[in-house]
């Protein structure tokens, strides 16, 4: 009885752990507390194809994301606005691996290295990619700019 009560526990620690794909961010602490006040917009929750993400990155959040897979775009971005003397761009495009199937890792990743890691798999299926963007005259834009935050410091 005690191993069935401490494999339970485990696996509601594992699957805990591994939501970044999240049915409802007011359902999820560590994505909620990026939203003012705690409050989540309602508008954009109900269309087709959209889905909730608590991006985590070097095992920590970072912000959440209403994001439509249909559309390969944004709805929206939360995080805390930190002041900031600047930061530089990422060169590196993340991706979220769940996206593309939801058994693969739920931090996000360098779509770069998730593709050398999966050979022949597609990666855009769901998500806009780096080359979506290669000679198309727009910009990548920012759904957390560095900008907005204090730099680590060393």
């Amino acid at each position: 009885m005690q191993s069935s009560v401490g494999l339970v526990a485990l696996l509601c620690l594992v699957s805990w752990a591994q939501a970044d794909v999240v049915s409802r961010f007011e359902d999820t602490p560590e994505c909620l507390e990026y939203f003012h006040n705690g409050m989540v917009p309602k508008w954009g929750a109900t269309t087709p194809n959209v889905v909730s993400l608590c991006q985590r990155f070097g095992n920590r959040y970072h912000f959440a994301t209403l994001y439509d897979t249909h559309r390969h775009i944004a709805v929206y971005s939360a995080y805390r606005f930190q002041d900031s003397n600047g930061g530089g761009r990422e060169k590196r495009w993340f991706v979220e691996p769940q996206l593309v199937s939801p058994s693969w890792q739920a931090e996000m990743k360098d779509g770069y290295w998730l593709g050398k890691d999966h050979p022949g798999v597609y990666l855009g299926e769901r998500q806009a990619l780096n080359e979506d963007y290669t000679h198309s005259g727009f910009d990548r834009g920012h759904l957390n700019p560095n900008g907005h935050h204090a730099e680590p410091k060393a």
